[in-house]
């Protein structure tokens, strides 16, 4: 629902054709601010991970435009979350090396905060697990997965991680991006603000930019 303190969290990811990193999102044409993004910029083709937060106070749907700041994007997804006051960036981390058929981080949480991972796996098979996250969106046909987890206690070093059944072999078109952010106590000291499960966008682009 539409809110004066209603802050939106885009998790991001982006598909470049060479040496490009994502140069500005809006959100219902409201300006984002980044929280994190790696790699940035991609040295070659590749997937960057980004999350951005903006303040949306209207309105109950929206566009979320992505730009590049040179080339084009092969395509881009998005699953967008929201708290009730502005998140903080706490940590993030990423990881584009395969254990075997896994990317595994570890990143800090503070008390009461939340957790937002992306993970793409381009023609390897399925995601078939997450670890320290619960799957938001699936999307076996892109390999697009984004998973979250919230209200946590303080925890220094958690593991977010996912496995797949095989690992690709598409140089740079791989990987996964983690954030923890801390989120605004409820009134009345009351705990975490919960952070609400996305809705998943997804569109090809083109020049640089994409309204979803």
């Amino acid at each position: 629902p539409a809110a004066s303190d209603r802050w939106v969290i885009v998790a991001i990811q982006a598909h470049h054709n060479a040496v490009a990193e994502i140069n500005s999102v809006t959100i219902g044409g409201v300006t984002a601010t980044k929280l994190f993004a790696r790699p940035a910029p991609v040295i070659f083709a590749g997937t960057e991970w980004g999350f951005w937060k903006a303040n949306v106070p209207t309105g109950t749907t929206a566009n979320v435009a992505i730009a590049s700041n040179t080339d084009i994007f092969y395509w881009a997804s998005c699953a967008t979350y929201y708290c009730a006051g502005e998140p903080t960036f706490h940590a993030g981390a990423f990881d584009i090396t395969y254990t075997v058929t896994t990317f595994s981080v570890t990143v800090d949480v503070p008390e009461g905060g939340a957790v937002i991972a992306s993970v793409f796996n381009d023609g390897a098979g399925t995601l078939s697990s997450w670890v320290g996250v619960t799957a938001d969106s699936t999307d076996d046909t892109r390999k697009d997965y984004y998973a979250s987890e919230d209200q946590l206690a303080a925890e220094t070093g958690r593991t977010v991680s996912s496995t797949t059944p095989a690992a690709s072999s598409s140089s740079g078109f791989y990987g996964l991006g983690v954030l923890s952010v801390e989120v605004p106590d409820l009134a009345g000291g009351g705990g975490a603000q919960t952070l609400s499960p996305p809705l998943l966008a997804e569109a090809d682009t083109f020049f640089g930019a994409t309204v979803l």
